[in-house]
């Protein structure tokens, strides 16, 4: 019974992560002084590189201090990619759809019975990463060493910012009577 709860959670978990980090990018981003709608960068090369760790792609554009020429080359590479963020965050959705179908079906679900699914996930999640770490090599090329250092200074600040939270976080403990939790990533 311990063992399928556990595969339960870490299951939705694996759901839940990835339906929040595409959320941000299809949530509307501010760039150039406008707001921009669709599948942005909302965390990550965003929410992808966060965990190893880029700061989200508004943030990154506004710390670099972008001239009137830089934000539109920066609107365009952004506008260029939105399509295919869109296409591989809907295809995400549609497979953790299908994942959770699964799950909360009657009878017994193995970690067999969703390997379609997790595998389709890996790929979708490789080819957003591959996009996205494109996306974030276009727009470096436009900085100029001292924008690119700015974001730098900045990216040093925001981990240490995090790091913080985390610190309080752990200080606090769990919640009372909060029930199980997700699993908690590893400290760094």
């Amino acid at each position: 019974m311990k063992r399928g709860w556990k595969s339960i959670v870490a299951a939705v978990a694996i759901m839940a992560l990835p339906a929040l980090a595409a959320a941000q990018m299809m949530g509307g981003q501010m760039m150039g002084g406008q707001m921009m709608s669709g599948p942005m960068m909302g965390h990550g090369p965003v929410m992808i590189m966060h965990g190893g760790g880029m700061p989200p792609f508004p943030m990154f554009l506004r710390a670099a201090n972008l001239t009137p020429d830089q934000r539109k080359q920066a609107d365009k590479i952004l506008s260029d990619n939105r399509a295919t963020f869109h296409k591989l965050f809907m295809q995400m959705h549609q497979t953790r759809e299908e994942m959770a179908n699964k799950l909360l079906s009657s009878g017994n679900v193995t970690a067999k019975d969703l390997e379609p699914e997790t595998q389709k996930l890996d790929r979708l999640h490789q080819q957003m990463m591959a996009n996205s770490v494109k996306v974030a090599l276009e727009i470096r090329a436009i900085l100029k060493p001292d924008q690119i250092k700015r974001v730098a200074e900045f990216h040093q600040k925001m981990q240490s910012l995090h790091e913080q939270m985390r610190e309080l976080m752990r200080q606090m403990g769990p919640e009372p009577n909060a029930g199980p939790m997700a699993p908690q990533p590893p400290a760094e």
